[in-house]
């Protein structure tokens, strides 16, 4: 009967351990269920914030006439839109390299993401990047990175002979669409293609060529241009002398000036004379290469103009040589726009 007693005893022991390490392994089960629902929770809301974020800078931009109105912008919020809300936060705004930089902050739930943005627009075309690159060849390739919004992407080229003809130039695979060209007879010839909203990232440039010859090219990318119209006006002309000359008219206030010369032989040149001189306005050379003997090509880049107008533009070569020389006006956006952003660690 002891024995009896003894073995119940030990069964009723082993059931109660049992149902005790059942309860906890139940316990433990839940408590990490809860965990990872919870932090799928917070990854949700956390998406959710940054989205929220990159709304706030809209709205923000939206608000803005032109980029040095940031100077009216100051802390505030936090503004509700949809699960959560935005807040524009510390630093202040501030004009940083002609451009409204703000910082906005989203928030849904426990999950706070915030980001830095530069604005622009608003009368501000922006030059972002610049790449070039030489050879003789048939075939031209060189990397440039375009990154903003509201962008515009020109290549100017600079060919060793006119009858050379440009068969295609692509940028990440992408046509690009002709502009203006100059060239002819013993001329060099120079070129500009243009491709509205290209693809953000670091893409090759590609120039084909029907005959292998000196070549010389540049990429230039800008935000703040106008999407209608990007392009408002354009202009070509061949010559002989020591100072390339051309004319052309903007007809939009705050418009650029890109202008791209071929000139033979390798000639050394310079930055000649802008008429009129307008206010506020500064030319600044993108690119002078030479290549050899054979050719040189150089592009500069003027504005903003404001007011438009016709504007006159020289270089200075070391000596008389043949040369070629095109031009185009960019048209600026009329609104504020994100030009880019980068997320702040909380």
């Amino acid at each position: 009967m002891n024995r009896s007693r003894q073995h119940g005893a030990a069964a009723l022991m082993i059931v109660l351990f049992l149902l005790v390490a059942g309860s906890v392994a139940v316990v433990t089960a839940l408590s990490i269920s809860g965990s990872d629902a919870g932090d799928t929770a917070y990854q949700h809301n956390s998406v959710a914030a940054l989205a929220l974020a990159e709304s706030g800078l809209e709205r923000v931009a939206g608000r803005l006439a032109i980029p040095t109105a940031c100077a009216s912008l100051g802390t505030e919020g936090p503004d509700s839109l949809g699960q959560g809300s935005f807040s524009i936060v510390a630093p202040a705004p501030y004009i940083d390299i002609s451009m409204c930089r703000v910082r906005v902050s989203g928030t849904v739930g426990a999950a706070t993401r915030t980001v830095d943005a530069w604005l622009g627009g608003g009368g501000n075309v922006l030059l972002e990047q610049e790449s070039h690159a030489s050879a003789t060849t048939n075939s031209l390739s060189f990397a440039h990175t375009v990154a903003d919004v509201n962008r515009l992407l020109l290549v100017g080229i600079a060919v060793d002979q006119a009858k050379t003809a440009i068969s295609t130039v692509k940028y990440a695979g992408q046509s690009m669409t002709f502009v203006v060209a100059a060239g002819a007879g013993g001329n060099p010839r120079s070129e500009i293609y243009s491709l509205y909203n290209p693809p953000a990232g670091t893409n090759n440039v590609v120039i084909t060529l029907t005959f292998s010859d000196q070549v010389v090219a540049g990429a230039l990318s800008f935000s703040g241009v106008d999407a209608t119209t990007p392009i408002e006006a354009s202009t070509q002309l061949t010559g002989n002398s020591t100072t390339p000359t051309i004319t052309i008219t903007p007809i939009t206030n705050n418009a650029w000036i890109v202008d791209a010369l071929a000139a033979d032989k390798g000639v050394t040149a310079s930055l000649g004379t802008v008429s009129p001189v307008v206010a506020g306005a500064n030319r600044t050379s993108q690119w002078n290469q030479p290549l050899g003997t054979s050719i040189t090509g150089y592009a500069s880049l003027y504005g903003p103009l404001n007011p438009a107008g016709a504007a006159t533009l020289t270089w200075s070569l070391a000596s008389t040589k043949k040369w070629s020389y095109a031009a185009v006006a960019l048209r600026p956006a009329s609104g504020a726009h994100v030009a880019r952003w980068s997320e702040v660690v909380n």
